[in-house]
């Protein structure tokens, strides 16, 4: 069993932890339905320390989610680290900013495990609310408006969870080189030599709680980074539940440096290396790289290992 409640963390937290209001939020009415708009979308957002990319994610959500009007609710959970106080300060000003928010903070003591995370969020948002859409997604991923509506129309109760296909960026710092442009804000710049598109990747995705249950939800017997998105995806694909899968120009994954724990299991650990390889460039890239240093290509065919006859 999992400790979702402690008074070390409530001291630091005070009036954000506690019953989520954010999940009793309804949303707004409006006099003609708009099933894009009207649904109540609840964000799921596991996190350990990352306070800089915390920042520019929640200030996203401020500028799309709350100052745009949309019907959603944001619940973190927060995992130890350095850096708590600091998030729940962040947190504690959004909320003066915007004392009607629909943010809460659900925090466990345990190390950092994204499906225990993910399931805890769920069950959770489920004693509050259960028509609610909950949206599964990192920090590292910037949304838009229209990302939003396109969740809520491809997630149906009972009948279909959405899987989005996200984009990922390369280092900037490959892309662009040391130039000016390599600092640009501009995440949703989509081409083939600034990212790819994340065909295996199924972290992000949406379902209704009472579909993620009917699968049998997270498996949190998964510890750290990776798997547990496959395995759910894997439950669904089984399933009832038909999954809807398509490329989303409205979600990308920016470029962060990935650290593989050496701790891993040995398929978490490759997936995580393929992963961090998968970042770095294009083929583009990759190319006048090589062309600049032939000796890559010289160090690689030495430690190349003889294959048997």
């Amino acid at each position: 069993e999992v400790e979702t409640n402690s008074g070390d963390f409530n001291s630091i937290a005070g009036g954000v932890l506690g019953p989520a209001y954010a999940l009793m939020h309804q949303p707004q009415q409006h006099v003609t339905p708009n099933p894009a708009r009207d649904k109540l979308l609840t964000f799921l957002v596991p996190l350990s320390g990352r306070l800089k990319t915390f920042h520019r994610f929640i200030s996203l959500y401020e500028e799309i989610c709350i100052l745009g009007r949309q019907a959603t609710a944001l619940v973190l959970v927060l995992f130890p680290s350095d850096e708590v106080k600091e998030t729940v300060a962040l947190v504690r000003s959004i909320q003066r900013r915007h004392p009607s928010a629909a943010i809460s903070i659900l925090p466990v003591f345990v190390p950092f495990a994204r499906g225990m995370a993910l399931q805890l969020g769920a069950a959770h948002v489920q004693t509050h609310n259960e028509d609610t859409i909950l949206f599964f997604v990192d920090v590292d991923i910037v949304f838009t408006a229209a990302a939003l509506q396109r969740i809520r129309l491809n997630t149906i109760k009972g009948k279909s969870v959405y899987f989005p296909i996200v984009f990922s960026e390369f280092d900037p710092n490959i892309v662009h080189g040391n130039t000016t442009e390599s600092r640009s804000s501009n995440h949703f710049l989509i081409n083939e030599n600034t990212g790819y598109w994340r065909n295996y990747g199924f972290g992000i995705a949406s379902a209704y709680p009472s579909d993620l249950n009917l699968v049998g939800g997270f498996n949190t017997a998964i510890k750290g980074w990776g798997k547990e998105d496959v395995d759910l995806f894997d439950k669904f694909v089984k399933s009832k539940i038909s999954v809807f899968r398509a490329a989303d120009p409205g979600l990308v994954h920016v470029f962060h440096i990935v650290e593989c724990d050496t701790s891993l299991d040995p398929p978490q650990f490759a997936m995580c290396q393929g992963t961090r390889a998968n970042t770095y460039g294009g083929n583009f890239q990759l190319s006048r790289i090589l062309d600049a240093h032939p000796e890559i290509l010289q160090m690689a065919s030495k430690s190349r290992v003889p294959t048997a006859s």
